[in-house]
């Protein structure tokens, strides 16, 4: 509040300055600074930024600026920031933008570790467990070689950041120093880039969390020819369907036995080495999606590349099969998504798509005005599936239509961050309430003190599933919701439904998690992908390869972690072969009939 009030004073000298054609802000460096930054002269805004006076009241910003996103971001130079960061957070260690910027400047840099490279012995001999991580790749592009000791430094920084920033490190206990060094034992005096690149990817798939990756499409590594076609899983069985989802591939023989002769589970099986291993539903569809990469997957199969591609088809009841031939594509066709209705109305009930998680006001607004087209409606349908995810910024809004007046406030999500430094002051702000995260402790001002007394509460019989390592974690950050959270907000007291699935990811895990055990609600479909973390970028110095980690980890009220296992309907409802082409929503179907059933009861 303090900090715009005196930036509205400064527009009131502007105005006043303007009439007597004057420049108000020739004196100003923090405006000056931003308006160079704005014209992208980083020289300009660097030098006028750290001349800002630390009596300004926005010198905590200005060092920021300068320390974090110039020179540890745009110039890649975070050893030169880290006076600026060190100076913003002796002036305001309680701002949480502040000591982001701060450890994450410190660790750009290397600052926060207590050595430059890790000090122990490499294993020579490579675990078996491991071995993938070594092996010889037969469908990778070309692509220029990086030396030996260059890559190794690589590694160093991968593996210092692994061991000091990465939440999810110890969870499915990878011995990540050995996957490390098989890593290491592949290295030759020099090897492509793309060979690299590849092992990087399989190691971090090693944790099984979906939001830690590198930064590019790995598909872009591996050799081309595409799939032209799709597949669904019913079952134990697949559906086969075209790209565009307006056909099966044989109509009366809808599903896929083998491709190219070989049995389809060998198939998914030969893409696991490229895949997180993360919950067995998102592995089941991340499996069925890999199979795309055709050429790339015929060669860890040993079968030969042609221009066509064999499926073998057989009808739902098994007495009928088919061969079918179809061209290989050379460039991946758009692989159009399942089509859902419009929200509206389902004759007495209601039924509202929500595609994406975000922070914008018109999107907020616009869900907003569909509850209230929908506010006279018997029951509701929430579709979130196929949602991906983004901030929590719809579940703040549509969380307190389903809660009581007099309700008090509600744990939505508790979650701890991995802490990369040890901060030379207390934190009571947090580390998790920025970008739409809502992640705050209970020593956090946002909350009253009946507020903070109700979390301290929960937390003190708090059981995660996944206990978390001593002194690597942050105290436990908490979201929660209140019925006034939202002021357009009414009580909608009908039954719900909330229509879920492994393409349920991050944010939309949190969504279900909150809903899940209200009264009046019902989760209809599979289970959601699993995936809660706040990600961090980071960039190897010599290969420039940009790689993400999870930050924090993330629980349900109940203590599940969302990584791993996502959120189990209530009603398990899979898609028939008709919805993947749009004839057809058993899924929706069953929530319907759902609705009906307890409206008349």
């Amino acid at each position: 509040m303090r900090r715009t009030f005196a930036l509205g004073i400064r527009l009131c000298f502007a105005f006043t300055a303007v009439a007597l054609c004057e420049d108000p802000f020739k004196d100003d460096p923090f405006v000056q600074g931003m308006s160079a930054l704005r014209a992208n002269d980083v020289e300009k805004a660097i030098r006028l930024l750290g001349s800002v006076p630390e009596t300004d009241s926005h010198f905590a910003r200005a060092m920021i600026t300068v320390g974090y996103q110039l020179y540890g971001r745009t110039l890649r130079r975070p050893e030169m920031g880290v006076p600026y960061v060190e100076r913003a957070y002796a002036k305001a260690h309680d701002d949480m933008e502040v000591v982001k910027a701060y450890i994450d400047v410190l660790v750009l840099s290397g600052k926060a570790f207590p050595t430059e490279r890790p000090e122990r012995e490499h294993a020579k001999k490579v675990k078996p467990e491991f071995e993938r991580l070594t092996r010889s790749f037969k469908s990778l592009i070309e692509s220029p070689g990086l030396s030996r000791t260059k890559l190794e430094e690589d590694l160093d920084f991968l593996e210092l950041r692994l061991k000091h920033c990465y939440s999810y490190l110890r969870r499915h206990g990878v011995d990540y120093e050995a996957a490390l060094d098989a890593v290491r034992t592949s290295l030759r005096d020099e090897t492509p880039l793309a060979e690299f690149a590849l092992r990087v990817h399989m190691l971090l798939c090693l944790f099984g969390d979906m939001h830690s990756r590198l930064s590019f499409g790995v598909p872009s590594l591996l050799a081309r020819g595409y799939a032209p076609f799709q597949a669904a899983p019913r079952g134990k069985r697949f559906i086969a369907f075209t790209t565009d989802r307006r056909s099966f591939i044989d109509p009366g023989c809808p599903f896929l036995v083998r491709i190219d002769g070989v049995e389809v589970a060998r198939w998914l099986e030969a893409a696991d080495p490229i895949i997180p291993r993360a919950s067995p539903q998102l592995v089941a569809g991340q499996r069925l999606q890999m199979l795309i990469l055709l050429n790339h997957l015929r060669q860890e199969l040993d079968l030969p590349l042609k221009q066509d591609v064999q499926l073998e088809l057989e009808s739902e009841d098994g007495a009928r099969r088919k061969s079918v031939s179809l061209r290989v594509e050379n460039e991946p066709s758009e692989r159009a998504p399942i089509s859902r209705r419009d929200t509206g109305r389902i004759g007495e009930f209601g039924y509202l798509l929500v595609e994406r998680m975000a922070m914008d006001s018109g999107f907020l607004d616009g869900l907003n005005d569909r509850m209230e087209e929908l506010k006279g409606t018997k029951g509701l349908i929430i579709d979130v599936r196929d949602n991906g995810g983004g901030t929590q910024d719809a579940l703040k809004t549509l969380l307190p239509y389903f809660l009581g007046p007099q309700d008090p406030l509600q744990i939505v999500n508790v979650a701890a961050y991995r802490l990369p430094v040890k901060l030379p002051r207390p934190n009571p702000a947090g580390f998790l309430g920025l970008h739409g995260r809502s992640l705050h402790p209970a020593t956090s001002k946002v909350w009253k003190a009946e507020e903070a007394e109700r979390i301290r509460d929960l937390l003190r019989s708090f059981k995660p599933s996944w206990a978390l390592p001593p002194e690597e974690f942050s105290d436990w950050h908490v979201m929660a919701v209140h019925p006034k959270s939202n002021p357009r907000a009414y009580g909608y007291d009908r039954p719900v439904c909330v229509l879920s699935n492994e393409g349920s990811f991050s944010a939309t895990d949190n969504f279900l998690g909150a809903f899940q055990g209200r009264p009046n609600v019902t989760i209809v479909g599979t289970p959601s992908g699993g995936g809660s973390g706040r990600m961090q970028d980071y960039e190897m110095p010599n290969s420039r390869l940009r790689f993400t980690l999870s930050q924090m980890a993330s629980y349900s009220r109940t203590g599940q972690l969302y990584d791993g296992h996502g959120v189990h309907p209530d009603a398990l409802v899979e898609a028939a072969p008709e919805d993947h082409i749009g004839k057809g929503d058993a899924v929706l179907d069953a929530a319907l009939k759902i609705l009906r059933e307890r409206v008349k009861g």
